[in-house]
């Protein structure tokens, strides 16, 4: 493995994890009314959309090596602490989309 792909198979689901983190917070808070409670709400269910898909990405990335699936079901908890772990990245991400979506509400006048 060249130096090339090895950085791109680390930055690259990194990217699309911090993206995925800013993207689906934004795009649930436009379909949920603006309250706290919508709030806290958005925060639990994008976290944990977030967490199953970082556990999915590493579970496809261990595929894509030749992991048999077999393995791969076996070593579930494996992927889900991965995906927790993976949180370093995408947490910080969605905390700071989740505190800028209250200042997009509007007050009722």
């Amino acid at each position: 493995m060249t130096g090339e792909a090895f950085s791109l198979q680390l930055i690259g689901p990194a990217v699309v994890l911090v993206a995925l983190a800013w993207v689906l917070p934004t795009q649930v808070a436009k379909r949920m009314p603006e309250t706290m409670t919508a709030l806290a709400i958005n925060m639990v269910f994008s976290a944990a959309a977030l967490w199953g898909f970082a556990a999915l990405g590493f579970a496809l990335s261990y595929y894509l090596q030749g992991v048999p699936v077999s393995m791969l079901w076996s070593g579930s908890q494996h992927f889900i602490m991965l995906g927790l772990l993976a949180g370093m990245f995408w947490g910080p991400i969605l905390l700071l989309a989740l505190a800028m979506e209250p200042q997009k509400w509007r007050p009722d006048l």
